[in-house]
């Protein structure tokens, strides 16, 4: 069909039979055949209309097949891990029907870690699970095994688990070549595997074809930098800010704004650094006569965005996500973001609790506070997040920064200063942002919390704290499950309220200890 008979068809729709001479227009083969028959004599409009519908018909009966038959595809490999043991085929069949699906990636881990695979007749529902949840992709490749992946190469829905952890170990010549023949998933899954211990490879990778990618491709190829990310990829990253997508930009900004050692992270500084000011305390003086003054934070707010501010990543018209503030404050806050925090405490030898002590004084303090925030995530500086976290425990958004044992120490703080409802104390958000299997220890004190409010507050069935139950369920360590068991209180109307949580809470702790065993002690 011709480009050039639709384009003008639809050219003289769109501008009125009035205004542009109306002309069937021609083609070739059975569509031209048909085009031209269509009677003239029945009204400009209605030979328009009879064109596109002719048009349309065409475009919609496909085409004939290729007379070319496909090669059939070679034979699964032999596997070379040990299938897990029934028993655990058991308690993956039953995540992958939708019972107790939130712990499938526990269960990926510790197969992995055994060294096992899943079974056959598992890869199609486990493949398409992972093509469903991104998240679970890496855990997937890591347990479907040699047959697993030959499955994987044999479905474009699941070919993000096409490639096994050995590809990594090819040589420069081949991976050139899974390269530059694979679709996207596979080049990802490429990139994700020799970023582990291959990274300037995989960063090789994707400069070889990078001109002549698409955007949405150079995006998601960039993207996938961020693991093992390091100094030796600025470069590369720094020529990315004058990439014609936006999106790519934003990626590589926000990749740089890892490094502080980047010239982007510099350039920021220079410009930042006259804007800011350090004023120290100045003591009681005369005896007292003469108050003192505290530390204060001058801010200067800039007075242009440039173009270089720009390539840099700070938005001339931001989008008013900070309602209160105006265009010069939002430039700012979008410099001081990408600066590392410490910067600040080694320019003017001080400490984190005093710069914040000092800001919260100040007018600006919403734009410092903010800024830092975003800094602190970039850079995940620990030290930061726990004093902002002291000063304002709500910050949930900072909890993860903190190493497992600083987060298990905060909320053991918090839990053991608890008074009031245990809904109302910052510990049950923070609770809910850990990712780590919790220690005994914070364990018990997160249950004597929770039969504490249940018994203070027998009368309500708090539905942020039924909830929570969930998060719970999945950060106890299975082995304490008899423990978990005993001691909920038995008063009624008390047990009556909570005890549907509670059940979900032990069901879910017996199939994390029983999945456990399953695969550590029964392997085959």
């Amino acid at each position: 069909m011709s480009s050039e008979a639709w384009e003008d068809l639809v050219t003289t729709a769109v501008l009125g039979t009035e205004r542009r001479r109306v002309a069937v227009p021609t083609s070739e083969g059975g569509l031209g055949l048909a085009l031209r028959h269509i009677d003239s004599s029945l009204g400009a409009e209605q030979a328009i209309l009879s064109a596109a519908a002719m048009f349309t018909a065409f475009q919609q009966a496909g085409r004939l097949p290729e007379g070319r038959v496909a090669s059939a595809p070679s034979l699964a490999p032999s596997e070379l891990r040990q299938q897990c043991s029934a028993r655990a085929a058991q308690h993956l069949q039953a995540m992958l029907g939708g019972s107790q699906r939130d712990i499938l990636s526990e269960w990926l881990m510790l197969l992995d870690n055994a060294g096992l695979c899943v079974p056959v007749s598992r890869l199609p529902e486990l493949l398409e699970a992972g093509r469903a949840q991104a998240h679970l992709r890496p855990l997937v490749r890591a347990v479907v095994g040699a047959r697993g992946h030959w499955l994987a190469s044999q479905n474009r829905d699941w070919e993000y688990a096409a490639l096994d952890q050995t590809e990594r170990s090819q040589s420069w010549e081949t991976l050139t070549q899974i390269w530059e023949i694979s679709s996207r998933p596979v080049r990802v899954a490429l990139l994700e595997t020799l970023r582990m211990d291959r990274p300037e490879q995989a960063r090789n990778l994707i400069a070889t074809t990078w001109a002549t990618e698409k955007a949405d491709d150079r995006a998601a190829f960039l993207g996938m930098l961020a693991h093992g990310l390091s100094m030796a990829d600025e470069p590369f990253l720094e020529t990315a800010l004058d990439d014609r997508s936006k999106e790519v930009r934003t990626i590589a900004v926000d990749l740089l704004l890892r490094l502080p050692e980047s010239r982007l992270v510099q350039r920021m500084i220079t410009r930042v650094s006259p804007l800011l000011g350090w004023v120290a305390a100045a003591p009681s003086r005369l005896l007292g006569l003469q108050k003192g003054r505290p530390s204060t934070i001058e801010v200067t707010l800039p007075e242009q965005c440039d173009k270089t501010m720009v390539r840099d990543g700070v938005d001339a018209k931001p989008v008013m996500q900070h309602q209160k503030l105006g265009e010069r404050a939002q430039w700012l806050l979008q410099m001081l973001r990408t600066i590392p925090p410490q910067h600040w405490c080694t320019e003017w030898h001080t400490t984190p609790t005093e710069l914040l002590d000092a800001a919260n004084r100040n007018e600006w303090k919403s734009v410092l506070e903010a800024a830092w925030i975003s800094a602190i995530q970039n850079n995940s500086d620990s030290a930061w997040a726990e004093a902002l976290l002291q000063s304002d425990p709500t910050i949930t958004s900072l909890f993860p920064v903190l190493p497992t044992e600083r987060q298990e120490a905060f909320l053991l703080g918090l839990l053991h200063d608890l008074h009031g409802p245990l809904t109302q104390s910052a510990a049950l958000a923070l609770l809910q942002q850990t990712t780590h299997l919790w220690s005994a220890e914070l364990t018990r004190a997160v249950l004597r919390a929770v039969h504490k409010h249940m018994i203070s507050h027998q009368n309500q069935r708090d539905y942020q704290l039924l909830n929570a139950f969930d998060t719970f369920a999945r950060r106890i360590p299975p082995v304490l499950v008899h423990e978990v068991a005993s001691g909920w209180p038995a008063e009624q109307p008390t047990r009556e309220h909570w005890q549907g949580a509670i059940d979900r809470l032990l069901i879910t702790l017996h199939f994390r200890h029983d999945m456990a065993e399953a695969i550590i002690k029964e392997q085959p």
